[in-house]
């Protein structure tokens, strides 16, 4: 994989989970912590390719005091930091050969960082009986997240920045943002990549109700607030996270055959 695309993962992931630390000395020291195992190797991986430097990493064994919390691994370096500073001088700012790069460039990037600080839910609105399929991002930076969107636009994935408690969150909804994000960017932690699948898996489900379940909804939308079959299209797309063809909305709503 060409080194430029695997630093932009790097720093994705170092904005997210990393941290420059001044110790007492006044030296500055790199740290990076993450609960998954399979993070921590791959970051330990990339920075033994790039810089050379093969880093121990430590454990915090959580596992010992609650079995319901997991273990936390790190790897810290003063060395490190001198070299990747040249990289990501500002923490708090994407760098600009991220933010001038191509797809391939900013992809990678937002795999590391939605490795982090990303998530999958997969969930019941109890409000609508409906299910929440989404990826999620938080940060308190929003510059960062608006970045970052822009980066998913050009990617073909749409998305939308909403005030969340103490941090801003990007979320994206839909079978087409899921899928797109698994194809070009996806998650290399196990467990997020696995609740991806299961939310993709559950449109699929749904497609297969299509016939009997949407058909139902939409008449239910028209009969009870008289939409167009566009705005009933932009509901059926909220509740769902299915885009529902124009011309087959008209079709039940109006009558007629659907070819």
């Amino acid at each position: 994989m060409n080194e430029d695309i695997r630093i932009a993962y790097l720093v994705g992931a170092v904005m997210g989970d990393g941290s420059y630390t001044h110790e007492k000395n006044s030296k500055i020291r790199f740290y990076f912590s993450s609960s998954d195992k399979e993070f921590i190797d791959d970051i330990k991986e990339i920075i033994k390719e790039i810089f050379g430097l093969n880093l121990n990493i430590g454990v915090k064994k959580l596992s010992n005091k609650n079995p319901n919390w997991r273990d936390h691994y790190w790897i810290s370096s003063r060395t490190l930091y001198n070299k990747l500073c040249k990289y990501l001088p500002d923490k708090s700012k994407i760098p600009e050969f991220i933010e001038n790069g191509d797809i391939r460039i900013k992809s990678s990037f937002i795999g590391g960082f939605f490795d982090a600080e990303g998530g999958v839910s997969l969930s019941i609105i109890k409000s609508r009986n409906a299910l929440d399929r989404r990826i999620h991002c938080s940060c308190s930076n929003k510059k960062i997240l608006e970045s970052i969107k822009n980066y998913l636009s050009e990617i073909g994935i749409k998305s939308f920045i909403q005030n969340g408690h103490r941090a801003f969150v990007l979320n994206i909804w839909g079978f087409d943002g899921l899928t797109t994000f698994r194809n070009y960017i996806g998650f290399k932690i196990f467990r997020k990549n696995d609740k991806l699948n299961k939310s993709i898996d559950s449109y699929k489900y749904r497609k297969i109700m299509w016939g009997k379940e949407i058909k139902n909804k939409a008449e239910n939308i028209r009969r009870d607030y008289g939409h167009s079959a566009i705005k009933i299209q932009k509901l059926l797309y909220e509740d769902t996270g299915l885009e529902v063809p124009k011309v087959t909305i008209e079709k039940w709503i109006y009558g007629g055959h659907e070819k």
